[in-house]
C-alpha cells in the first residue's frame, strides 16, 4: 500500500542439477531470485529470496541471495537478505574447478526515519569432493532508522563441505 503494508517477499531462485560427466552437461547454472518488496509510508520491506542450488559434475555457478526491502519511508524495519545458493560440484579427473563457490548473501534492507535496518542474508556452502572451493560471504546489514533504529547484523560467511560417497 502507497501508505501502509508490508513489501512482499521475493521468490526463491530455481535449482540446476547435472551429474553426469559428460562435457555438455557438465555445469549447472541456479535461476535468478526476486528481491523482497518495499513497504509504503509505513511497514516492513519484503525478504529476499534465496539463491538456487547447482549441481554440476565439472563446476556449479549458484545465485547469492535476493536484497531485501526497504522499510516504510516514515516508520518500518528494511526486510532481511536472502540466503546464498549452495553450490556442489564433484570436479574433474585432472583436479580442473570451473567454479564451485557458495552464493553471496543479500543485503538487508534499510529502515526508513524510524525502524531497524534488515539482516544481511547468509552466505552459500559450496560441496565438495576433492579439491578447494570458497564459501559465500554473508550479506551486508540495512542501515538503521535516521532518527531512531538500530542497523541490521551482518549474515554469517558460507561453509565449506567435504563430502564423501556417491556424487550427489
Amino acid at each position: 500500500g502507497l501508505l501502509f503494508g508490508n513489501g512482499g517477499a521475493g521468490g526463491s531462485g530455481g535449482d540446476a542439477t547435472s551429474s553426469t560427466n559428460q562435457i555438455y552437461q557438465s555445469t549447472a547454472a541456479a535461476g535468478a531470485w526476486g528481491a523482497g518488496g518495499r513497504a509504503g509510508l509505513f511497514g516492513v520491506g519484503g525478504a529476499g529470496g534465496a539463491g538456487g542450488y547447482a549441481q554440476g559434475y565439472l563446476s556449479a555457478t549458484t545465485q547469492g541471495g535476493g536484497r531485501g526491502g526497504d522499510g516504510g519511508l516514515l516508520g518500518g524495519r528494511g526486510g532481511n537478505g536472502g540466503a546464498g545458493g549452495v553450490a556442489a560440484s564433484f570436479g574433474a579427473s585432472d583436479g580442473t574447478v570451473l567454479e564451485r563457490e557458495g552464493g553471496q548473501g543479500g543485503a538487508g534492507g534499510h529502515a526508513g526515519l524510524t525502524g531497524r535496518g534488515g539482516d544481511g542474508g547468509a552466505g552459500g556452502s559450496a560441496r565438495v569432493f576433492t579439491g578447494t572451493a570458497t564459501g559465500g560471504a554473508g550479506g551486508r546489514g540495512g542501515r538503521g532508522g535516521v532518527l531512531t533504529g538500530d542497523g541490521g547484523d551482518g549474515g554469517d560467511g558460507g561453509g565449506v563441505d567435504t563430502v564423501r560417497g556417491v556424487f550427489p
